[in-house]
């Protein structure tokens, strides 16, 4: 077994075995530690996808009170070191090489494939307070007026009314209860950010399949709340469980289980979606990793 499949295996436990523990408020285990957007510490550059939700899965877990990472040969280059019998967190990336095609011994082709690292939170080393980055945490008002933004930015179409949220594909509009039908605001935005998700589907955007049938409309659904997810860490609101999470629950566990690479390739998707919604922005305020 390689060290990707060995890791993608045990990250697909871990993630099944939050949402056992935690049901629908499974994705709150790891966007409510308030410590931002995980980066490297060296580089500055934010994770992205699936890495995002290993690090501050581990910062939750750890109770770390940063959001910075680096590699071992990064806290040595930087002239610091990290703390004996420190465990990392493993982290991946997908990378390509150029070899001899073999059925075409004068060409050459190009070969994906991936890469384990192990990274450690700065409150694993010493040596390296150079590198912290101070966190500016706004205030709550700031924070909403920051997402309203970046959904007015998106230019959507958001009707509402009713009491379900939803995004129709056939007309192309996202429905929205009103604001005094939620518990908060942050609550709400949560919702809305789970819906835009939902709403960069169409070929013209992110391009992903509408289909009717029962496990690719769960599999939507996991893209959808991974997104969300992430986009309230990105903004700064906590992310808030949604009545139909519980609803695939069971068939996202199932998945998942019967083969690991599910909620990878979910991640994926979501994350190509928020890239897409960055790109809308006027003026992009996270940094994304290359």
């Amino acid at each position: 077994m390689s060290k990707y499949t060995d890791e993608l295996q045990k990250t697909a436990t871990i993630i099944t075995n939050q949402m056992l523990e935690h049901g629908s408020d499974w994705t709150k285990c790891w966007t409510t530690t308030g410590k931002g957007l995980p980066i490297n510490a060296t580089t500055k550059n934010a994770y992205r996808g699936f890495n995002v939700w290993r690090l501050l899965t581990a910062i939750a877990e750890h109770g770390f009170t940063s959001n910075e990472f680096v590699t071992y040969k990064q806290a040595k280059q930087s002239g610091g070191s990290v703390l004996k019998g420190s465990t990392g967190t493993k982290i991946m990336f997908f990378s390509r090489t150029v070899v001899d095609d073999k059925d075409k011994p004068e060409e050459k082709k190009a070969v994906g494939f991936w890469k384990v690292y192990t990274v450690f939170n700065l409150d694993q080393t010493e040596g390296l307070d150079h590198l912290v980055e101070v966190i500016e945490v706004p205030d709550k008002a700031s924070t909403i007026d920051n997402v309203q933004e970046f959904i007015d930015n998106c230019q959507a179409v958001i009707k509402f009314g009713g009491d379900r949220a939803f995004y129709s594909p056939g007309h192309d509009h996202i429905q929205m209860p009103n604001i005094d039908r939620f518990e908060d605001s942050y609550g709400y935005y949560a919702t809305m950010l789970h819906e835009l998700v939902h709403w960069t589907m169409k070929e013209n955007r992110s391009d992903r399949p509408n289909s009717s049938s029962h496990s690719e409309y769960a599999f939507e659904e996991l893209v959808a709340e991974t997104g969300s997810a992430l986009l309230c860490v990105m903004l700064g609101i906590e992310s808030e469980p949604r009545p139909d999470h519980a609803k695939y629950l069971n068939s996202w566990i199932k998945a998942i289980k019967d083969n690991p690479k599910v909620i990878q390739q979910a991640f994926s998707k979501s994350q190509k979606a928020i890239d897409y919604l960055y790109s809308l922005q006027d003026q992009e305020e996270v940094k994304i990793a290359a």
